[in-house]
């Protein structure tokens, strides 16, 4: 870069702070101040130092011409031998010249001058270095009686040294001048522009997500202080807007995220609702089948018939569709082999039940004894209960899972920041996130132990339901979700990784702009991101995202030495799970 464009840019307005230009123009109004009192006393030394010279020389003149004057008219010329001498005695004489009436030179200071012709005095006169262009003639008094003429040249070289130190003087004064005044601005600028460079600290803050900086409302004049009071009702009210507008994206999420839990309780709500109704329209026909079945089997069978409903009752494994047709084929045979009629139809109760071929023998003697369709009936009924006091079973833990994975999730046991374990945060955002993630996504876990983070957890789970959000939308329904768990440069590292389109390049830098998204209108209000963004980088974190045709991940890097909880307080700040790119 050229000298002339870096003095253009210091020159530049634009290119200068506040301070630099009130420093500048002080200095300049100083500066311009002292050339002209510079420029003013030059002008009056140099007169008065004029004035002084022809003063001082029209009276030595006037002195020595009196003395010649009475040497000559007294013929004492010892008398004029002592003024020419007391003449010479000045250090401003320069030449003294003495001539009679025909201009021939009778006397003269150098000696040299005596050898003058009439014809080189007026020359010498005007050509002598020693000569100021204003000399001393003087003619008057020997003109009169025309004796002859007085000639004294004066050197100004005594009065120019005395006038350029007195310049010099002034000079050094106007340069203390110029830098004392330098100072006073800048101290002056100082005091100005101080509280001003504070409070663009701070605003350069708040960009930096530093919510909790604030403006020293002490510092400064009573405007700045006014526009520091001013700033940070602003921040506040700044905060608040933000807070709605989280609590708003949060509002609207929650939705979406309460719909898919109601749809996962309401499954096995249903499978509990369905299971009770079967075991109270069956456990009154269960009970006579019971009384009846007793009446009509010899006493002697009695222990075998409730070793079988035991059995019924006890069996602890359940077999798939394939292997109940298989199980039923097998017993089909071997009922047909004892002789029992239509043993295909009773195959199947006996497998759906868990009865195999190695419990026919115990059945068997009771085939004899009662219609072997009723025993069947009988048995299938009580093991039907059973199997429906499983799916109550089941369905109440599958309940009690999303419960548990809820609460985890929201931490609402919890107060700010405390000690949790990523992992159960993670799985407790795929509990909550089943039903997107169960039709057609396989779900990879790649965890490894890493420490547990000192964070607000129901913040990071917003954020961890946001990506998985997105991932699952990327894939649009179907695909390969890849959720890390790990630790890498003393750094807690998350990572949600999917298969789907990718994100164009185009559109990858603004991902994480505030209400910028690429869905349709309706679908997503584009604060997702952005607000993830704001609580990672609260818990002094960085979320990075890598994308191509085929691959996204985005990586979540945490200090476990250093989050929310050990920089500052967070903000009252209800952020968006909502899946927004």
């Amino acid at each position: 870069m050229s000298l002339l464009r870096v003095l253009a840019l210091r020159l530049d307005p634009r290119a200068r702070s506040l301070r630099t230009q009130l420093i500048a123009f002080v200095v300049l109004g100083v500066a311009a101040t002292s050339l002209a009192f510079y420029s003013y006393t030059v002008g009056q030394q140099h007169r008065l130092f004029a004035e002084e010279f022809e003063r001082s020389t029209k009276a030595t003149l006037a002195a020595v011409r009196l003395g010649i004057e009475i040497g000559l008219g007294e013929e004492n010329y010892e008398n004029i031998t002592r003024v020419l001498e007391w003449a010479r005695a000045d250090e401003r004489v320069a030449f003294i010249v003495l001539t009679d009436q025909e201009r021939q030179v009778i006397a003269a200071y150098p000696e040299e001058l005596l050898s003058l012709m009439p014809a080189q005095l007026d020359e010498y006169e005007k050509d002598s270095g020693l000569l100021r262009p204003v000399s001393v003639r003087s003619t008057e008094w020997l003109s009169q009686r025309e004796k002859g003429s007085l000639f004294i040249g004066f050197s100004t070289a005594q009065v120019r040294k005395l006038e350029a130190q007195a310049l010099r003087d002034v000079g050094l004064l106007a340069l203390g001048f110029l830098i004392c005044s330098t100072l006073i601005a800048y101290v002056f600028a100082l005091t100005i522009t101080q509280p001003l460079v504070r409070l663009n600290k701070v605003a350069r803050e708040l960009a930096d997500q530093v919510l909790s900086t604030r403006a020293d409302e002490r510092l400064g004049s009573v405007e700045l202080r006014s526009l520091a009071r001013s700033f940070n009702r602003m921040v506040g009210r700044l905060l608040e807007s933000q807070a709605q507008v989280f609590q708003s994206e949060k509002l609207a999420a929650l939705g979406q995220l309460i719909a898919g839990i109601a749809h996962e309780i309401n499954t096995p709500a249903g499978a509990i609702v369905g299971a009770i109704g079967e075991l109270d329209r069956e456990h009154l026909p269960l009970l006579r089948s019971t009384q009846t079945l007793l009446a009509a089997i010899p006493h002697e069978l009695h222990p075998r018939f409730l070793q079988v409903c035991e059995l019924v009752l006890a069996l602890e494994y359940d077999l798939s569709t394939r292997e109940q047709r298989q199980v039923a084929q097998e017993v089909a045979r071997h009922l047909e082999a004892m002789g029992i009629e239509n043993g295909r139809a009773l195959s199947r109760n006996l497998a759906i039940v868990g009865l195999q071929t190695g419990h026919l023998e115990l059945l068997h003697p009771l085939f004899i004894a009662v219609p072997p369709a009723d025993l069947v009936a009988h048995l299938h009924s009580l093991g039907m209960s059973r199997i429906h006091v499983r799916d109550i079973r089941l369905a109440i833990s599958r309940i009690a899972q999303i419960v548990k994975a809820l609460k985890h999730y929201s931490h609402l046991d919890s107060q700010g920041c405390a000690p949790t374990s990523l992992q159960e945060d993670l799985e407790n955002t795929l509990i909550i996130l089943h039903n997107k993630l169960k039709r057609a996504v396989e779900v990879v876990r790649e965890f490894e132990p890493v420490p547990r983070l000192v964070c607000r957890a129901d913040q990071l789970n917003q954020v961890w339901t946001n990506l998985i959000n997105n991932a699952v939308q990327a894939m649009r329904g179907t695909g390969r979700l890849i959720v890390r768990l790990h630790e890498a440069a003393g750094k807690v590292v998350v990572e949600i990784e999917d298969n789907g389109s990718g994100i164009p390049p185009e559109v990858l830098p603004r991902i994480f702009e505030p209400y910028f998204t690429t869905k349709p209108k309706g679908e997503g209000t584009g604060l997702g991101l952005s607000i993830s963004r704001t609580i990672i980088e609260q818990h002094q974190g960085t979320i990075e995202v890598e994308s191509e045709p085929g691959r996204t991940c985005f990586r979540v890097l945490l200090d476990p030495e250093r989050t929310a909880c050990q920089s500052e307080p967070l903000p009252p700040m209800d952020g968006s799970s909502g899946s927004d790119s």
